[in-house]
């Protein structure tokens, strides 16, 4: 219910909706719903006074004196009691008015509550408002002096005594900010023990909340000392010109939050412990920002996937449907190895397409293969050394080397990874059946050696990245290692990222029975990387056949992009020049230029024309390089009709 009361000073306005005085009294919203209550319940002569004093205000605001008068007249004749009848209609009115919250002032009162003569006045008193609402909102908006028809408009609302709204000082315009209470010299009232802040009565936030936040900022900062005491809650009320009930709730926060402490009959003091001496803050430096690079009309990078080949609307279809059958599950804490679904999907899925058969139990979903080989890290111990493909991803040894282990590189030769070079490595990262970036296919002699190595020492193990093993266009994909592995020591590592989107951050490992048990004890109280609600839409993907679909679907797009970037090759000049390496498998082939330029040369004049390439070089360790000027083209990011353009563009620029 609502109720205005005129109370030490303050217009103080409560709803069924809100009940803050530190609130009331600002806008004309307030003042216009219960000024049309008002109009409802007065007589007619009445009525005809508020028009002559609406009519007369701008001669009024020419002579103060009068118009006070004039309004303490209205106010007397405001003063004649109500009937109850009257007080119920008021109420009615008031009730079919909207807050600017957004809820109702009053709910509870049923219009056959009314007579049929009341609901009539109802209707004039709405009547009356539309005729003279433009001019009575122009008076509740405008800035206006003292006793002038904007503080005879509150006089109506109260019920007759001239007051002024919590916050806004006489002569301020209504909603502005001003400095509450401003003082001439700061200095000499903070000596008098008084404070001085500036409060926003048109803000959302509570004067309250405002003055609790200002003093707990100045205790903190350590212009409020130890010990020191604060002003009352009635001078505080005074010097800032709001409500005891605001300074009285700021303090009764800051005394809960331990910021002051309070004395009977002495007051409320600064807490002695917290109170810190004025510092300069020291802000961390800006991060540098990239410099803007230069912008290519062909980027044949390699980590981009053609993500029109994304099956939206199958993927929206199973999101719905996932939503529908899981609900409340889906905001419930996952498995840490990942949500039964999916790994169970998995395991079809590596059993009929890559010929691994493993439990549910060995597979281990986390977000993306960087993730799972931090772990993977910590599970086979920091101490060991790893041996890695070189050349090979420069960022696993940014990984191995950030976690604190040590790294071999290991040199390649026609057939993968050397096993005789090993030394005294105790695990070895791989990609056996298409390595990056060469291409290379691992025989198998050359992976029957490599278990050899594994099963001869206990401790040896095997990491297995088979990271696109979906895209092979001249056979069928190559068997896994883990599925020669007679021993347990392959770690089998796989990821979404190039069959479906890198963003989706998914990927899974397979661990062998000797590390499950270790990684259960050490890693199961790690909370799920991947949100089940991402989980199961993959495991309905891959379990209605949709996966395989789109990775047929895909296999066909980037075919076409291969053959379309070969021939674009074959017909340039460039043809007797190049030599292409590793167009069996993957996304991107190695092409050697053998015009006499080097490498930086060639990588460098291509940028020139506008044209991105990647040497190999850079997928080198330290200390080593490939024997010629080799260049890496990846090609699922650019479409079919555009490798003759960037071919010519490559012509123009090497020869």
């Amino acid at each position: 219910m609502q109720n205005f009361r005129h109370e030490t000073g303050d217009f103080l306005v409560y709803n069924n909706r809100r009940n803050d005085p530190a609130k009331a009294g600002n806008g004309g919203i307030e003042i216009m719903t219960a000024f049309i209550g008002r109009l409802a319940a007065m007589s007619l002569s009445g009525s005809a006074l508020i028009l002559v004093l609406l009519v007369l205000s701008p001669l009024l605001r020419k002579h103060p004196a009068l118009n006070k008068r004039l309004c303490r007249l209205a106010a007397l004749r405001m003063l004649v009691p109500f009937a109850p009848a009257g007080q119920r209609f008021l109420r009615m009115c008031l009730a079919a008015l909207p807050t600017p919250e957004g809820g109702f002032y009053l709910t509870a009162y049923r219009l056959a509550e009314f007579g049929a003569a009341q609901v009539v006045a109802f209707l004039w008193a709405f009547g009356l408002c539309a005729v003279i609402g433009p001019m009575l909102w122009a008076h509740v908006s405008a800035d206006a002096p003292p006793h002038t028809p904007d503080d005879w408009l509150m006089l109506l609302v109260t019920g007759g005594a001239l007051v002024q709204p919590t916050g806004l000082a006489a002569g301020a315009p209504r909603g502005t900010v001003r400095e509450t209470g401003a003082p001439a010299d700061a200095r000499q009232e903070r000596e008098a023990g008084l404070l001085t802040y500036v409060l926003d009565p048109a803000s959302r936030t509570p004067l309250y909340e405002q003055l609790y936040r200002f003093i707990r900022q100045d205790i903190s900062s350590g212009v409020l000392k130890g010990g020191e005491r604060l002003p009352s809650n009635r001078q505080l009320a005074q010097h800032l010109e709001v409500s005891r009930i605001t300074v009285e709730t700021a303090y009764a926060q800051l005394l809960a939050e331990g910021y002051l402490t309070s004395a009977p009959r002495k007051g409320y003091f600064v807490q002695e412990s917290l109170a810190v001496p004025p510092h300069k803050p020291i802000l961390p430096r800006p991060a540098p920002d990239k410099p803007a690079g230069q912008r290519f009309l062909f980027d044949f990078k390699t980590n981009i996937v053609d993500t029109d080949c994304f099956p939206f609307s199958t993927w929206a279809r199973l999101s719905r449907a996932v939503l529908t059958d899981y609900a409340n599950r889906l905001l419930l804490e996952s498995a840490p190895q990942g949500e039964a679904e999916l790994r169970e999907a998995i395991r079809a899925y590596l059993l009929s397409f890559r010929g691994i058969e493993v439990s549910t139990e060995q597979i281990v979903v986390g977000a993306g293969s960087e993730y799972l080989l931090h772990l993977l890290i910590q599970l086979l111990g920091r101490e060991r050394v790893y041996a890695l493909e070189n050349p090979g991803y420069r960022k696993l040894y940014q990984i191995f080397e950030a976690n604190g282990a040590a790294v071999r590189p290991i040199a390649l030769d026609g057939k993968g990874l050397r096993a005789d070079l090993l030394g005294d490595a105790s695990a070895v990262y791989l990609t056996p059946s298409h390595h990056f970036p060469t291409g290379v296919v691992m025989p198998v002699p050359r992976r029957m050696q490599l278990l050899q190595w594994a099963a001869e020492q206990p401790g040896r193990y095997l990491i297995e990245d088979d990271y696109d093993s979906e895209f092979r266009y001249s056979s069928r994909p190559m068997p896994a290692l883990k599925e020669l592995d007679r021993q347990e020591r392959v770690i089998y590592l796989n990821t979404f990222a190039k069959s479906l989107a890198p963003s989706l951050r998914i990927g899974y490992m397979v661990l062998p029975a000797p590390l499950l048990s270790a990684y259960r004890d050490r890693f199961s109280l790690y909370s799920a990387s991947v949100p089940a609600f991402e989980q199961h839409t993959l495991a309905r993907f891959m379990e209605s056949g949709a996966f395989e679909r789109h990775i047929s679907r895909s296999r066909n797009v980037y075919k076409g992009r291969l053959e379309a970037l070969l021939t674009a090759l074959r017909e340039s000049p460039l043809a007797p020049l190049t030599e292409i390496h590793g167009s069996e498998a993957g996304l991107h082939i190695l092409m050697r230029v053998k015009n006499g330029l080097r490498e930086e040369d060639l990588v460098r004049r291509a940028a020139a024309k506008g044209v991105r390439v990647y040497g190999l070089s850079a997928y080198y360790a330290p200390g080593s390089r490939p024997e010629k000027a080799t260049l890496i083209l990846g090609y699922a990011g650019i479409d079919s009709d555009r490798f003759q353009e960037a071919v010519a563009l490559l012509c123009e620029a090497w020869l």
